[in-house]
């Protein structure tokens, strides 16, 4: 079922029980939920964001911000999660097009940095490295009352796939039910399983050049993995890159500055990063649907490939 959005009108009704400012209200866009910036009438810039929940639970939408909640108490890098004026962290609204749970997030700012940045360098990927290893040294404290975020073989791409795997595409399938049961028996324990970001890269992060500092945002996908996995997620944004093996190297030192690494950590992250390859696929055709255009067909075609060219790193 399609994503539904919300629209200002929509939004200036929510935002006053975040003491918001109905007039300050600017679209900022639609990215799987609707997304507003506005002000609060103590002069604060923040988020407010709705997010379908045919697509979030009101329950997944609060473990997020649970987890956001611990990495502030952690001193964490990372947008806040931020209360109602009476107190909740989140509020479900009904609109004509359906029912949206209404949270808001800590404006940050930054910019987002790209290839044809200056500040695309060494220093940029060592900050990304450790940014991304705080948020994982800090995840091994956090004990929430309940789970209300998913592990990473409940998702739905990952639990639907020989459902979106096209029927003549044997290999896909075998492909990915061997790297499935690679992942289900690995061990699982405190020091490398938790909740992760899930999409930890440029576009998910903001960047201040004065002190250098990355600042995640965007965690929406959270969820309890091997926190290989997002150094693997991660990786596999940068691995075409024609200085890529350098990229990994400063990635990773800066990562090791708050969590060790296992020894077999070159064949795990291997194996993440087929399963990244797997799951992109499997989200493309979910979102191409049955009946997917020409340009559609042939992303799929390349991504088909991709899988069954079974490389990881």
């Amino acid at each position: 079922m399609a994503t539904i959005y919300a629209d200002i009108a929509d939004a200036k009704k929510v935002v006053v029980l975040w003491n918001g400012k109905p007039d300050s209200l600017v679209h900022l866009g639609d990215f799987g939920n609707s997304v507003f910036k506005y002000e609060t009438y103590d002069n604060k810039f923040q988020v407010l964001r709705f997010t379908d929940v045919q697509q979030r639970s009101l329950k997944e939408v609060l473990g997020e911000l649970e987890f956001l909640a611990h990495l502030e108490i952690r001193n964490v890098s990372s947008c806040r999660s931020l209360a109602t004026l009476d107190g909740t962290l989140a509020s479900v609204y009904e609109s004509s097009r359906g029912l949206f749970t209404c949270s808001s997030l800590g404006f940050i700012q930054g910019i987002q940095v790209s290839e044809e940045s200056p500040y695309w360098n060494e220093g940029f990927f060592r900050e990304w490295g450790r940014n991304l290893g705080e948020i994982h040294q800090a995840s091994q404290s956090f004990c929430p009352t309940e789970q209300k975020r998913w592990q990473w073989d409940e998702e739905h791409l990952i639990k639907n796939a020989k459902a979106l795997i096209p029927s003549d595409d044997y290999e896909s399938l075998r492909i990915f039910q061997g790297v499935l049961f690679e992942c289900q028996n690995l061990e699982t324990k405190n020091s490398n399983f938790g909740v992760i970001h899930a999409d930890h890269a440029p576009q998910n992060f903001q960047f201040d050049p004065a002190i250098k500092k990355i600042t995640a945002i965007d965690f929406g996908n959270c969820c309890y993995h091997w926190y290989l996995a997002d150094v693997a997620i991660s990786l596999s944004t940068v691995r075409r890159k024609s200085n890529r093996d350098d990229i990994r190297s400063w990635i990773i030192s800066g990562y090791v500055e708050y969590m060790d690494l296992p020894d077999d950590h070159e064949r795990l992250v291997d194996l993440f990063v087929r399963l990244r390859v797997i799951y992109v696929y499997l989200d493309r055709l979910h979102r191409f649907g049955s009946a997917p255009n020409s340009s559609q067909a042939a992303e799929l075609l390349l991504l088909r490939e991709r899988v069954h060219a079974q490389k990881g790193w």
